[in-house]
């Protein structure tokens, strides 16, 4: 399988996920035992499974529509795996012979497309999404010590450098807490600390200074795809929509007022001396957050911030 076929498998996985009640279990890639030869397990792109039930998925991300070949041969595959219903899903949609044979065979089709930029306008309000930074300069960390000798920047037990930035993530929101609602404004602040030493003395608390500056980077909509049942009825409402952003793998699934927020961090980038504090997330309308998703949390917290060290002598 290709990378996209996997990527188009996965998608459609996180829609069911908003689509399905919650007790069915959906899992992308299934392995399924042969009803025929259990020891031989058969794979899946996607699975819907309830003690009671079990439905199985497949999915193609083709140029062509796709046609009654593939609908008979899911049909077979349907009755070899004893499943209770399938699904086809296509990027491309289906054939009107590949139409008439699934509705004889009771297979559902579903299709995903992208709507237009003419239809986005008459669409209806999109989600807003933003990503929130802080602003460190002239950030300032001073402590005291008893010795002359000890006048040193400060370091972990046995002289291991301090890797600064997760220390200024964790108390990022205390200083968003202590500082002046304007922009930049300055802080100040005292800050308990364990297992920083200065030489050969423990350093407990440092007096932090600084100024902040908060801002906000736009992220922008780069496409919105519709899924729903192919019921080749006039006026016919999808069952889902993603709205994807241009920020890795940045998306919202919604379905009827529930939604899931799929926020991806792996491409973020850092600005210059700046923090990450969050996203700000407008829907223009009363939803249900059916789930929030963080991928690559960790390049989130990564980038670089220069720091001066006042020490003195107690």
């Amino acid at each position: 399988m290709s990378r996209k076929s996997d990527d188009f498998e996965k998608q459609i996985t996180r829609i069911h996920k908003v689509l399905e009640k919650s007790n069915l279990e959906v899992t992308w890639n299934d392995r399924v035992p042969d009803p025929h030869n259990p020891s031989q397990r058969r794979q899946i792109d996607f699975t819907i499974k309830n003690p009671d039930s079990f439905v199985i998925g497949e999915c193609r991300i083709h140029k062509a529509p796709q046609d009654v070949k593939w609908i008979e041969e899911l049909i077979g595959r349907r009755t070899s795996l004893g499943a209770d219903g399938i699904e086809a899903v296509s990027a491309s949609g289906f054939t009107n012979g590949a139409v008439l044979k699934a509705k004889a065979f009771g297979v559902i089709l579903r299709n995903f497309y992208e709507i237009t930029e003419s239809e986005l306008e008459t669409w209806g309000k999109t989600t807003q999404l933003k990503v929130n930074f802080a602003e460190l300069t002239e950030l300032t960390f001073s402590y005291k010590v008893q010795k002359r000798e000890n006048l040193l920047e400060l370091t972990q037990v046995g002289g291991a450098p301090i890797v600064w930035l997760p220390f200024l993530q964790q108390i990022l929101h205390e200083i968003l807490e202590r500082s002046p609602k304007c922009n930049p404004s300055r802080f100040c602040l005292n800050v308990g600390v364990e297992n920083f030493y200065a030489g050969s003395e423990q350093v407990k608390s440092l007096d932090i200074s600084g100024f902040i500056n908060t801002y906000k980077q736009k992220l922008d909509l780069m496409s919105v795809h519709c899924y729903g049942e192919v019921l080749n009825e006039p006026n016919a409402v999808s069952d889902a929509f993603v709205q994807k952003f241009d920020f890795a793998g940045t998306q919202v699934i919604g379905h009827v007022g529930n939604v899931r927020l799929i926020v991806d961090c792996s491409s973020i980038k850092i600005p210059s001396s700046s923090l990450f504090v969050g996203f700000e997330v407008g829907f223009g309308k009363v939803v249900h957050m059916d789930a929030l998703e963080v991928v690559g949390v960790e390049y989130a917290f990564k980038g670089n911030m220069d720091i001066s060290f006042d020490v003195r002598l107690k």
